[in-house]
């Protein structure tokens, strides 16, 4: 029996999520070496709402196998755009293809230091050499209007000039953006949920969407103390490393934790019109109330 069902919002419902923590680290901080996340005036510790959603959304994934209705749009290492793309191929929307052009050596550190107008990046090719990057869905005239301003040299105009005439661009209407963002919805549970902006430079526009379930930071009741652990692994990466330890095998590393601290926060979820159900995690209770 399925743990899910669709579930409509009609009210605003205020909810508090209270989790506990032992000996983990529930939020590491990448500015801070990992370790766990802290206020530095009250010294409790914080968990941020992007960490939730993360394990909300990894949740999901596991249980219900990254499966539409219930896939998950903001995977770990995922290509937002080629999700877009799979939209617009289902919905049998032409799309326009996309110029790639190599960007000779002397040009390089100029065109990274121009304000690309919207439509241009500059992306590596496999070989690591830089490329200019004409969007599917570029606006041609607009990026000339805007390359008109700048003024680049000659040589620069011109090399743009070429790329722009090997895309073939289309932009979808406003109609086909709305049938783009339905399909989404109903394959991502996480954009259902959480929302999502959708308008990519490199893929189809697929809208805006304002998720029903909005997170805050979550704190812990009582200020923590962070520690630190020496930890072993026992085997090295490369025979370098091995020679130079003369077979000892060892790899130092370190590890920081909570000792234990429950963490709460208090969260919203409320109607919004997107002419669907959210289907979600659902109980057997009914919400407390609404305002």
């Amino acid at each position: 029996m399925s743990c899910f069902t669709e579930v409509t919002i009609d009210n605003r419902y205020d909810f508090v999520l209270v989790f506990d923590v032992r000996d983990g680290n529930p939020n590491g901080d990448p500015d801070a070496g990992n370790l766990p996340r802290l206020d530095a005036e009250s010294g409790h510790g914080l968990v941020t709402d992007v960490s939730l959603k993360r394990k909300v959304r990894n949740f999901v994934g596991l249980v219900k196998e990254c499966k539409a209705p219930f896939d998950i749009y903001v995977k770990e290492k995922a290509v937002l755009g080629l999700a877009h793309k799979e939209a617009f191929s289902d919905l049998n929307i032409a799309l326009g293809e996309e110029a790639r052009v190599a960007i000779p050596a002397e040009m390089v550190e100029s065109l990274q230091d121009m304000a690309l107008p919207e439509g241009l990046s500059i992306e590596e090719e496999d070989d690591e050499k830089p490329a200019l990057v004409v969007a599917a869905d570029a606006d041609v005239k607009s990026i000339k209007a805007s390359m008109k301003e700048m003024k680049p040299s000659k040589e620069l105009n011109a090399f743009i000039d070429g790329a722009l005439k090997g895309v073939k661009a289309r932009r979808p209407n406003a109609a086909e953006v709305e049938r783009g963002r339905k399909w989404m919805c109903e394959r991502f549970y996480d954009i259902r949920t959480f929302g999502a902006v959708m308008a990519l430079k490199s893929a189809p526009n697929c809208g805006q969407v304002r998720g029903p379930v909005q997170l805050t930071f979550a704190r812990s009741v009582e200020p923590i103390v962070a520690l630190e652990h020496s930890i072993t692994r026992m085997a090295v990466a490369t025979e370098a490393e091995a020679e130079k330890q003369q077979g000892d095998n060892r790899t130092m590393g370190r590890k920081h934790t909570v000792n234990r601290s429950p963490f709460g926060g208090r969260h919203e979820a409320r109607s919004v019109i997107h002419g669907r159900p959210v289907r979600s995690l659902a109980t057997n209770r009914k919400p407390a109330g609404g305002g």
